[in-house]
């Protein structure tokens, strides 16, 4: 059985890492691989991605990534882990096209790493390629973060019990909101 609480720290790095994917995945004028068009000093005009833009939001999605991975990883809940397990075999499947724009996988943790000036190199429609659309990337790990989101709010809800009074007693912040319909 997970303690709550460990559950809790699942399910909130699950969101977190849901949420961070959507930042990538927002297309329309708030995307991110919404090209721009500077000015120089001298006049001249450029166009092309905002790459510190894009890069802060993949750092998020990265440490995010990384967070889920170790809450998950070992979990005692088997779906949990099993949906953690699937989303490092999606990782580990990706590994070239991620490396080609400076993302590298550790084999072992399952963990990955961000290379900045590597990244900031690459070319930026190989990286829209890997986290804008509904095949990316980007977005299958996002499905499997809401798995492990409600693997994880599923265990918590069996954590409930019914106090001295004869009411349920939630263990779990998520419940209470059910509680005060009961």
């Amino acid at each position: 059985k997970e303690p709550t609480s460990k559950l809790a720290t699942i399910e909130s790095s699950a969101e977190k890492l849901s949420d961070a994917a959507d930042a990538l995945l927002t297309q329309g004028s708030k995307s991110l691989f919404k090209q721009v068009t500077t000015t120089d000093k001298d006049g001249n005009k450029t166009t092309g991605y905002n790459t510190d833009a894009i890069y802060k939001a993949v750092s998020s999605y990265v440490e995010q990534y990384n967070n889920l991975i170790k809450s998950a990883g070992n979990s005692s809940v088997l779906s949990i882990r099993a949906s953690a397990a699937s989303m490092a075999d999606y990782t580990k499947a990706n590994e070239k096209a991620l490396s080609e724009i400076g993302i590298s996988v550790d084999p072992e943790k399952k963990t990955l790493s961000l290379d900045a000036e590597k990244f900031k190199n690459a070319d930026m429609d190989a990286v829209k390629k890997l986290f804008q659309g509904s095949g990316s990337y980007a977005y299958q790990v996002s499905s499997k973060a809401s798995a492990i989101d409600y693997q994880a709010q599923y265990e918590a809800q069996k954590a409930s019990t019914y106090n001295s009074g004869g009411a349920y007693s939630y263990n779990y912040s998520a419940g209470s909101l059910w509680n005060g319909m009961i």
